[in-house]
């Protein structure tokens, strides 16, 4: 693994599609800190169900935050924005729908679970962001990583969590994702670059999705050219076409290669954060597939999720706006009695209700796929006679 060190010295040069130079996904690299990558040997998945999407399992995360001097500082303000991203943009909610050409829009797929950041041990409150101070340069190319001893961060349990490091891994390289199946025991999870992960992060990689992409890959998919270039080549995806190489910046549509309109825009190419706004239904299922077979045990209760306490807000409801289903959480996990919810509309009519109690297990999922698009007011009520109202927005599911 000594040879990881030789990262440093690599200048990329891209020679598909775009002929320019970028940051590049090491998911395709030999030289990968989770372990030897061998393109040619996919893991085989079993077709399974993708369950319900008004489920209450959730992908808890880690956040290990490997900090050089020269590295932006990422507060855990920015880590906690991420989630809400990441819920949007796996659940098909996303602001740039319009980017999505009318013969791609039929297979936009909806990823059935939620991400969460786990808590730190029994205390709901205390969020799963471990910092660690270093002088090491690009250590997120170094065995040191994984190793608290060695000046990186040791992962939670591989098997029940999702680690995600923040680490230097040099100038082009944006992250790393471990193949499933083709790890190294205990190295699983992603290597995130702070360059392209950070509040202040040039406009192109503003919002996040190189976590998208290298997500997408720790769920088993590739990129959406396959490995290498060329029109033999294939990400085994069937609703994905057939593309020669990587895009970058925010191409114009439509966009021609191996006598197919290609899928720019699709999350795991390379185009800019704002031009990135689908995985088709076919990813989806491919991600759900990885989850059922190989990484089993990462699937958990929101139980295991941080609990953000809201001074003044004992209630959250997420997502917010929503389609089909939410997740009502308690902020104030001292709040114990029956609880009456009740939604009202613009005109004050009341248009759903229900009653919880204690033996209910929070966060509490609601399935509002019967309700109007629209905006509603909800209304949370205590025995000991206190109202709180949230405001809630519901999509349609167009």
């Amino acid at each position: 693994m000594k040879r990881l060190y030789l990262l440093a010295a690599i200048l990329i040069i891209f020679e598909g599609i775009g002929h320019t130079q970028e940051r590049e996904c090491g998911f395709d690299h030999d030289i990968n800190p989770f372990g030897a990558i061998d393109a040619k040997n996919s893991t085989k998945l079993e077709q399974r169900g993708t369950g319900n999407c008004c489920n209450t399992e959730c992908i808890p995360v880690v956040f290990h935050i490997i900090h050089h001097p020269d590295d932006p500082y990422i507060p855990d303000e920015f880590i906690l924005g991420q989630f809400r991203m990441l819920n949007s943009n796996f659940k098909g909610y996303i602001a740039g729908k319009s980017k999505i050409p009318p013969e791609f829009r039929k297979l936009v797929g909806l990823f059935p679970y939620r991400f969460c950041l786990a808590s730190s041990g029994e205390d709901r409150n205390v969020p799963a962001i471990l910092r660690v101070e270093t002088n090491q340069k690009k250590i997120g190319v170094s065995e040191d990583l994984f190793n608290s001893e060695l000046g990186g961060s040791t992962p939670f349990d591989t098997e029940l969590y999702l680690n995600i490091w923040i680490a230097d891994c040099g100038d082009f390289i944006s992250g790393f994702a471990s193949k499933p199946g083709q790890e190294e025991k205990g190295k699983s999870g992603i290597i995130i670059n702070p360059i392209y992960f950070n509040s202040k992060a040039p406009s192109q990689y503003s919002e996040g999705k190189v976590l998208v992409h290298e997500i997408g890959h720790y769920l088993g998919l590739e990129h959406t050219w396959g490995h290498g270039y060329g029109c033999d080549i294939d990400d085994g995806i069937g609703d994905t076409p057939l593309q020669y190489g990587p895009y970058f910046g925010c191409p114009d549509y439509p966009s021609y290669s191996c006598n197919t309109s290609n899928m720019f825009m699709n999350y795991m190419d390379y185009v800019d954060d704002q031009c990135m706004v689908l995985f088709t239904m076919d990813q989806t299922e491919r991600m759900t597939e990885t989850l059922n077979h190989s990484r089993p045990g990462i699937l958990h209760n929101v139980s295991i999720c941080y609990e953000h306490n809201k001074r003044n807000v004992p209630f959250a409801l997420y997502p917010n706006p929503a389609r089909e289903f939410i997740f009502l959480s308690k902020q104030d996990l001292s709040l114990q009695g029956t609880m009456e919810i009740k939604f009202y509309d613009v005109l004050g009519q009341m248009k759903y209700e229900l009653t919880l109690g204690d033996d209910d297990i929070f966060p509490y999922c609601l399935d509002i796929s019967t309700l109007e698009t629209g905006i509603y007011l909800v209304q949370l009520s205590q025995l000991r006679g206190v109202d709180y109202t949230i405001k809630f927005a519901k999509f349609d599911k167009s």
